[in-house]
């Protein structure tokens, strides 16, 4: 527009020339022809001296200054620049001694406003902002006297959320769509390390891990939800590893177990099955690494059904099991799944009822049955 304004106005001299000449010498018109030839010149001299406003490759930048290039001096004046495949304006700004002033524009080639901002001297100052290809806010973000203040913001080409920056606190909420859209994290900066608060949603905008990091690293309690919102695991951990006690929940709120980390490391897991009143039905202690395992069940009324022993799945150890009554029913001793030891069994009176050796799985010897007459026990083969 402006280099369309200054050509019409320089090829509009010899026209404007030529009209004042003929009135001049008009016989009715009766001036001093000198005066004439002064007043063309004050008219003609603005015209003159108006110029094309300068693209930038006319001009060189010394620290935040622009001079000409062909003369060295500082340019005071309007900046435009070109596509050279569209011919279309891709920046504007006004330069003042050298510095920009006042708004400053730059368009993608296809004419889409790409950057927008304004300068006192040279310094940012206000709000600025810049746009994707396809028309939509990339960054907002506002400066005092240069430096960037309050809060800015970071958004995706789909218009989404990318980051909200506290430049006061230096606080930052990323927002990671990474796994979009499955879900959606979030994740908060500060000194350029992971400081902060963490969660995770699904696509319905539910809440399903929540957070915190110190120094890059996981800290502190972390929880994970199920579809309804309720917690289904929760722990601690100390400098990105797992530590203490983890809990998981069922669909009841109860925990359904415990697993036992020293630094990262998984010692133990304790499992727990309930009735439905919440009593506890079956107790697992696993130990990861001797694979210890031992199973206890409990009667609805509280009281212990068994304790049986186990490495991994297989019977290895001692196996009791109790009366309704709390008298002790038999006791065995298993290794590899087969009976080995001493092996005995009892009313529920408490009196004994019967015993035996056994040796990889196989009785030596017969059993020993136990009755009350004379307090001797009977002895019969098997």
């Amino acid at each position: 527009m402006w280099g369309f304004f200054i050509l019409v106005s320089k090829n509009m001299i010899p026209i404007i020339y030529n009209s004042i000449l003929k009135i001049s010498y008009r016989p009715e018109i009766k001036w001093n022809r000198y005066f004439m030839r002064i007043l063309i010149c004050f008219v003609l001299v603005p015209f003159l001296r108006s110029e094309y406003p300068r693209s930038t490759s006319m001009l060189t930048k010394v620290k935040s200054k622009y001079y000409l290039k062909n003369t060295g001096e500082l340019y005071t004046g309007h900046v435009i620049n070109m596509s050279k495949k569209t011919w279309k304006k891709i920046l504007e700004t006004y330069l003042f001694n050298g510095l920009i002033n006042g708004v400053y524009k730059e368009w993608y080639p296809n004419g889409v406003l790409k950057y927008e901002g304004n300068f006192i001297n040279g310094k940012r100052e206000g709000l600025f902002s810049t746009w994707h290809p396809n028309g939509k806010l990339k960054n907002e973000m506002k400066y005092v006297n240069n430096a960037l203040d309050s809060v800015s913001f970071s958004f995706l080409e789909n218009g989404m959320m990318k980051k909200k920056h506290n430049q006061d606190t230096d606080l930052a909420v990323v927002y990671d769509h990474s796994e979009f859209p499955k879900n959606l994290k979030t994740l908060t900066e500060q000194f350029g390390k992971l400081n902060g608060k963490y969660t995770k949603w699904d696509k319905f905008g539910r809440k399903i891990e929540e957070g915190y990091y110190y120094n890059d690293k996981k800290d502190s309690v972390w929880s994970k939800y199920d579809l309804d919102g309720k917690v289904f695991e929760r722990g601690r951990y100390r400098e990105g590893v797992k530590d203490g006690v983890w809990l998981t929940f069922n669909k009841f709120g109860r925990s359904s177990s415990k697993s036992y980390y020293s630094k990262g490391i998984l010692d133990s897991i304790k499992s727990i099955v309930y009735f439905m009143d919440g009593k506890e039905y079956v107790i697992k202690n696993y130990k990861v690494n001797s694979r210890e395992n031992l199973i206890v069940t409990y009667a609805p009324s509280g009281e212990k059904i068994s304790k049986t022993e186990y490495i991994g799945s297989i019977l290895n150890g001692k196996s009791v099991k109790w009366f309704n009554n709390g008298q002790i029913e038999y006791q065995l001793y298993f290794l590899n799944n087969k009976l080995n030891g001493l092996v005995e069994y009892w009313n529920n009176d408490g009196s004994k009822k019967k015993s035996g050796e056994f040796e990889n799985g196989k009785l030596i010897g017969d059993w020993k049955y136990y009755g009350n007459l004379d307090n001797n026990p009977k002895i019969l083969n098997k």
